[in-house]
């Protein structure tokens, strides 16, 4: 199906930081159960469904069908990041659509004379394990995650900005071409019903700018890192503030 929309959200700080894996893989558990629960409990059914994919460290969510209005994409992906956002980690995401299609018929013959299960091939005593879907909704949304700035952001393309509708806030940057969604400051009608829904965690918007300008302050974060936190996420500094 073409122009589905999709998003991938990564958990930030794995690669940049260096954190122990075992941080991260406790990070990367909330994030797929935060995500199992959306997909779940708030939109179980046709034509709403979501389709989801593990890419390495992050989640791919994409829907079935075009949807005009990605209102819906970006309060799946912000109610997710501020989830994780509640037990002091943070997330990273990007927004696009494209198509998404089933692979698994393509493999080679020879290769598919071999299928165990679960998308896994013997080898003899080795085993192949592939992934079975494959398009642009996979392949944009992890190319604008990777030229999108540093930080705990989430993106989209300008061109498609517009149909985000006026609830959700967001702050374009014309330089690159992107825009990044204000997901700490976000608070719309289906936002709540969906982490009620999906029982998710958050907190007020003025916790997240403490915990952020705070975790800016004490961590070994890069220079534009911290920047990008401050002026595209409208985090006030308590540095500035006490300095002024």
């Amino acid at each position: 199906m073409s122009g589905r929309w999709s998003f991938y959200l990564a958990i930030e700080g794995h690669s940049t930081f260096g954190k122990p894996i075992e941080d991260v893989l406790e990070a990367q558990n909330q994030l797929m159960q935060a995500i199992f629960r959306v997909g779940r409990y708030c939109y179980p059914q046709h034509p709403d469904q979501l389709f989801v994919l593990q890419c390495g460290d992050g989640f791919l969510v994409a829907s079935e069908f075009h949807e005009e209005s990605l209102e819906r994409c970006a309060t799946i992906a912000v109610a997710v990041m501020q989830h994780i956002a509640s037990g002091g980690r943070w997330c990273r995401g990007a927004i696009t659509e494209g198509e998404l299609s089933d692979i698994q018929d393509s493999y080679p013959q020879e290769v598919r004379d071999c299928f165990v299960e679960d998308h896994t091939y013997s080898m003899h005593m080795g085993l192949m394990t592939t992934s079975p879907v494959m398009g642009t909704a996979l392949t944009q949304a992890l190319a604008l995650d990777r030229i999108g700035p540093q930080g705990p952001l989430l993106f989209i393309r300008q061109p498609m900005t517009p149909r985000l509708g006026a609830a959700v806030p967001v702050v374009e940057m014309k330089a690159c071409g992107l825009t990044s969604i204000d997901w700490v400051h976000m608070r719309t009608p289906l936002l709540s019903e969906l982490r009620r829904k999906a029982t998710l965690e958050w907190q007020d918007a003025e916790v997240l700018e403490s915990q952020l300008d705070n975790y800016c302050r004490t961590h070994a974060v890069p220079e534009d890192w911290a920047r990008n936190v401050h002026q595209l996420l409208h985090i006030p500094s308590a540095h500035h503030q006490a300095t002024d």
